[in-house]
């Protein structure tokens, strides 16, 4: 199971995870409500929405090496359209401890799904939803950096852990 914080944006300290994403990447957009920090076996990102629901705005991060040394080795901004993304939001800048590709989407389950599940290649991890916002999920499998392109193999389920959906996520970095 993934770890999710959320994190009023005015209780952001200067020096932690949400703040970091905000100075370093995203200085420029305004976020309002609170913030989701989100870690994961492989992962770590955190999410926020600009004012009047105009966006969703992402810095992810992984274990593996990086450009410079940077704290975030890949952001991410979505448009939103009625409150909804019209595209998951591919990056597929991190890498894993052994070097595979990471990728990060996001997904916006039904109100009625307890928690979302991403199949890995050894194991499957879990995602709960959390402050209203899309959820952030990652996967070490089926990225294919030569095409900007992953594949993420979802399942949603309710409270009581039954199944209500199982999909295939095809998802290309926009651009």
């Amino acid at each position: 199971m993934t770890s999710a914080a959320v994190v009023p944006v005015n209780a952001i300290e200067p020096d932690s995870v949400p703040a970091s994403c905000l100075q370093g990447q995203f200085g420029h957009l305004a976020a309002v409500g609170s913030a989701v920090v989100r870690v994961g076996a492989a992962s770590e990102s955190v999410t926020f929405e600009e004012p009047e629901h105009r966006g969703v705005f992402a810095c992810s991060n992984s274990a593996g090496p990086r450009e410079e040394d940077r704290r975030w080795c890949s952001v991410a901004y979505g448009q939103l359209y009625s409150g909804k993304l019209r595209d998951p939001r591919l990056s597929v800048g991190c890498r894993a401890t052994d070097g595979a590709s990471v990728g990060f989407v996001w997904v916006e389950p039904e109100p009625n799904v307890r928690y979302v599940a991403v199949e890995q290649p050894e194991y499957t991890e879990v995602y709960e939803p959390a402050g209203g916002l899309p959820i952030r999920i990652a996967t070490v499998s089926g990225v294919e950096v030569e095409t900007s392109s992953a594949t993420f193999d979802v399942s949603e389920h309710d409270e009581d852990g039954r199944s209500l959906r199982r999909y295939e996520l095809e998802a290309f970095v926009a651009g």
